[in-house]
């Protein structure tokens, strides 16, 4: 996500959020002139060597997460104002994104998400949807969320732990020389997750 991020498109929309909220960001230009400065002077050595990169975010750097959030929050924001003028534009009616999940709930049919997809892929080259489920029964981050008998009684989502095939549990073995409360509180804390993240006790 971060590397796929044109740096002077960034920094353009984000000149325009900071003079959007110019009066509570008295330094607001100081702020995009420190932006610029990470930003364009990305480098790194290798072997003796120093290289530039010369296209996206580098990685690593603590502005990385941020700059991201904010960028998709102004595409997403050009994109609300396209469903002003067209019809097949149909926004979700919940949409909740993590950096690059995103989760949505639409009244629209499988062709208008895939009508949303495509005219946000047009907004940056480089920036693409390019993989979605659409259904009952979704995976985000590390739930699934689906229809289950609530919802079709009282209208609510169920969730459980969604865990990827290629999971290998590879926790902190135990001859770690980790303090022994950490390696009891990986167990306890695993627990209390599937706890809280599964609202039928059966996947529990």
């Amino acid at each position: 996500m971060y590397t796929n991020i044109p740096v002077q498109h960034a920094i353009e929309l984000m000149k325009e959020l900071v003079m959007e909220y110019s009066n509570v960001l008295p330094n607001a230009d100081f702020i995009i002139d420190l932006l610029e400065l990470v930003l364009e002077n990305s480098l790194m050595e290798f072997h003796g060597e120093y290289f530039q990169q010369i296209f996206g975010i580098i990685m690593g750097t603590n502005v990385a997460p941020i700059l991201a959030n904010l960028y998709l929050a102004k595409l997403e924001k050009i994109l609300t104002e396209k469903t002003k003028n067209d019809p097949q534009m149909i926004w979700p009616i919940l949409f909740r994104r993590y950096i690059d999940d995103g989760f949505g709930i639409t009244k629209g049919s499988r062709t208008n998400v895939e009508y949303w997809i495509s005219e946000f892929n047009k907004l940056v080259d480089s920036i693409n949807i390019d993989k979605f489920k659409y259904g009952p029964r979704v995976e985000f981050m590390d739930l699934v969320i689906y229809k289950g008998n609530r919802f079709y009684n009282k209208g609510f989502f169920d969730i459980k732990i969604y865990q990827k095939k290629q999971n290998l549990y590879a926790y902190i073995p135990q001859k770690s020389n980790h303090r022994r409360h950490t390696i009891k509180n990986y167990v306890l804390n695993e627990l209390k997750r599937y706890i809280k993240y599964n609202s039928e006790n059966s996947f529990f």
